[in-house]
């Protein structure tokens, strides 16, 4: 029976069992990264927005605050990427120079100078009444 027992108060106890360390798995790189984030906001919230970038091209957008996301381009989702009618494209995002308790976002709109594009302009249709 002496000899299942462990010696709990009289032997000295065994020492641990050296393990080996597992060997290192080398992972296979699939050539996606996790989510970035970029200097742009949401042009539906002004949320800030992450990409996620495969070998340097970004192939997905997406905002943190209302989930408004799009493949490929940033523009796509993003307020630069915003058509203005005749305007073109008038908003830019910028990075916020002075974050106060009062303005705390880190990235801000603007709108950009830029020429009006002009074109055709559409005739005027005069409205008639017989009675007038």
């Amino acid at each position: 029976m002496t000899e299942y027992q462990m010696g709990l108060f009289g032997d000295p106890p065994e020492p641990a069992p050296v393990y080996k360390p597992m060997p290192k798995k080398n992972r296979v790189d699939t050539g996606r990264t996790g989510w970035e984030l970029v200097d742009h906001a949401c042009r539906l919230c002004l949320g800030r927005i992450v990409v996620r970038r495969q070998r340097g091209v970004t192939v997905e957008a997406r905002c943190c605050e209302c989930g408004h996301h799009a493949f490929g381009d940033i523009a796509d989702v993003c307020c630069c990427g915003a058509d203005c009618g005749t305007a073109g494209r008038v908003l830019e995002c910028f990075r916020n120079p002075d974050i106060t308790p009062s303005v705390p976002q880190e990235v801000l709109v603007r709108e950009r100078v830029v020429a009006e594009r002009r074109g055709e302009r559409r005739q005027a249709k005069p409205v008639g009444s017989k009675d007038f």
